[in-house]
């Protein structure tokens, strides 16, 4: 059986120490995710200090966005945090 994970809403973000958030969903859901690296894409490129990092939202569409328009998607951020969670608990030296 295959969930759709797009009807899982992103209730709460919140903006942590070096450029990482807090992400919690609808079905209680939480988990970290650490943007560092894909602070470096083009796209992500106006987001240069914790002052404009901070500055990140929930969009109509239920994503995640900063000011600048830079912008992640609900369902891929869920996939990616899924996937942190399992790999944590598999206690594998894996730097994620």
């Amino acid at each position: 059986m295959k969930i759709n994970k797009s009807i899982y809403k992103i209730t709460r973000i919140e903006p942590l120490e070096n450029f990482r958030l807090l992400v919690e969903f609808s079905d209680g859901f939480s988990n970290i995710l650490n943007l560092n690296k894909m602070l470096k894409h083009k796209d992500f490129a106006s987001i240069t200090s914790s002052e404009e990092f901070k500055k990140v939202f929930i969009n109509k569409k239920g994503d995640i966005q900063w000011e600048c328009g830079a912008e992640i998607c609900k369902v891929s951020t869920r996939n990616l945090l899924e996937m942190i969670k399992d790999v944590s608990n598999l206690k594998l030296p894996i730097n994620v």
